[in-house]
């Protein structure tokens, strides 16, 4: 769930110099080319550049035109090809990202380069480009190509974001009046409703672009039902990432969330909340052990969670056995209570969450590519 370093790539500026590679190490400036790539122009706070954090400061006209991700997009080859010198292995945890971009992006320069350098991974040869520095290597001969053993390359296992919604419109592409239409609707200078159905689907997609950074299977599929989506989009957005009056931390609604989807056995979205988690986590290093939290299970949270997976399980299977009492015993009879605006927030989060779970079922939502059962690698004997 939460956008990798290529998906800064995609949508605006942010890429440091090759050189630094050598300092932080190739995977690290792997990660910063794709995590900044996509990011807002001027951002510089990696630990915000998740798929939950609010972009729409910047204004859309520095989605297209953004001379650094462009640099960083023709440095791309320099990296990975250093990258095939150190330790090839690396390149495994980053190539999913590659997959899904090179099908789902709404930047066709972005779009090809992913493209471009699979074809080239797939082949074992990543050009290096005319004029960029040599690579310091011990020697030259040792340079690794891909042998027929394995493949770095990995390929979808799904035939579209969906089992049963087949017939899904294209992906939008963001071009100069797709671009246009979208600042105007920012400004709110524009009635989506007046615009036909097509524009009015690839504007609302593009949105979600802007925002999140990825086109997911479950945004693609609700957004053939524009007018709903834009309205499940920007409540998605109000309800977790951007609240106005609580005291949960953002952190603690994704795991309510995973609470939520656990209760109703979705893979989909425990595994985009779980990712979302986890770099949540590294981002913002809170002082609780939140990891202890999937690790550990319920047996090291504390009560209050553990109270309210009670009355998670109850609205998630059996929502006509809940009782006024489920509700006191969580606002009076804890040493750390629920609040009661907080409880009213969970409860929210989880019965969404919970329809959300049973959504996926229904039309059959894929896994992501980039997740471990959304795509497949090669083995060569």
């Amino acid at each position: 769930m939460a956008c990798s370093w290529l998906d800064r790539v995609c949508s605006a500026e942010g890429y440091f110099c090759a050189p630094e590679a050598f300092c932080l190490g190739l995977e690290g400036a792997l990660r910063r080319i794709l995590l900044r790539a996509t990011a807002s122009q001027g951002t510089d706070d990696l630990s915000q550049n998740n798929l939950f954090y609010h972009f729409k400061g910047r204004p859309a006209s520095q989605l297209l035109d953004s001379p650094r991700r462009n640099n960083g997009l023709d440095d791309l080859d320099l990296l990975v090809n250093m990258a095939l010198e150190d330790d090839p292995d690396m390149l495994k945890k980053w190539t999913p990202t590659m997959l899904r971009l090179s099908h789902l992006c709404p930047i066709s320069e972005v779009k090809e380069k992913m493209a471009q350098i699979l074809s080239r991974l797939q082949t074992g040869e990543v050009p290096m480009p005319a004029d960029a520095r040599p690579i310091p290597t011990k020697d030259e001969k040792k340079r690794r190509r891909l042998s027929g053993q394995y493949s770095l390359v990995p390929h979808k296992l799904s035939s579209g974001p969906s089992l049963f919604v087949t017939a899904l419109p294209d992906i939008p592409v963001l071009d100069e009046e797709s671009e246009r239409l979208l600042h105007l609707a920012e400004q709110d200078e524009i009635d989506r409703e007046q615009l036909d159905v097509e524009k009015r689907r690839s504007i609302a997609l593009l949105d979600h672009w802007n925002y999140f950074h990825r086109f997911d299977h479950l945004s693609l599929v609700t957004s053939i039902h524009t007018s709903y989506f834009e309205l499940w989009d920007q409540f998605m957005r109000d309800l977790i990432i951007t609240p106005a009056d609580s005291s949960l931390t953002k952190i603690e609604r994704v795991y309510i969330a995973i609470m939520a989807v656990s209760a109703r056995n979705c893979e989909y979205l425990y595994y985009m909340l779980r990712e979302e988690f986890e770099h949540e986590i590294k981002s913002c290093q809170p002082t609780t052990n939140y990891k202890r939290w999937l690790e550990e299970g319920l047996d090291a949270v504390p009560e209050q969670y553990q109270k309210l997976a009670e009355l998670n399980e109850l609205l998630a299977n059996k929502p006509w056995n809940v009782k006024a009492e489920h509700i006191s015993d969580l606002t009076t009879g804890l040493t750390k209570f629920w609040r009661d605006s907080d409880l009213l927030t969970a409860i929210i989060i989880m019965c969404w969450f919970h329809c959300l779970s049973n959504f996926c079922a229904g039309v059959g939502i894929q896994p992501e590519l980039d997740s471990d059962k959304g795509h497949g690698v090669s083995i060569f004997i």
